[in-house]
């Protein structure tokens, strides 16, 4: 972003690509989020079908499939997905509301500009 912005409608413009840019990160990681429990409850299912020599469940409880779930590797990577998808989100926020803070600021000093001219 441009630290010196030349007029109201270039801040404009910024805030505009910023909000779409916000507005991407924040739908990944909300769609990562509402995933992440598919995931859980999708590699519960497989734990739960796991077998040993006799036959027997593996893993026969809930909370010991949640346990494996969880650890799984291919979980973790979407727990890292879904870290990497809120840092974006927050970059875009707080740049979407750096170039509003730009724009009252630019506002301001247009109004104690035309104040000074008014006492002149």
């Amino acid at each position: 972003m441009n630290p010196q912005p030349r007029s109201a409608e270039e801040l404009i413009h910024i805030m505009r690509l910023r909000a779409k840019d916000f507005a991407r990160a924040k739908a990944d990681r909300v769609r990562l989020e509402h995933y992440r429990k598919s995931k859980a409850a999708m590699l519960m299912k497989e734990v739960a079908c796991l077998k040993d020599n006799e036959g027997k469940p593996l893993f026969p409880t809930t909370s010991s499939q949640e346990r494996e779930a969880l650890a799984d590797p291919s979980y973790t990577e979407l727990l890292d997905g879904l870290a990497a998808a809120t840092y974006d989100e927050e970059v875009n926020r707080w740049e979407l509301e750096a170039a509003r803070f730009a724009l009252e600021v630019w506002r301001t000093r247009r109004a104690d500009e035309r104040a000074e001219m008014r006492l002149t």
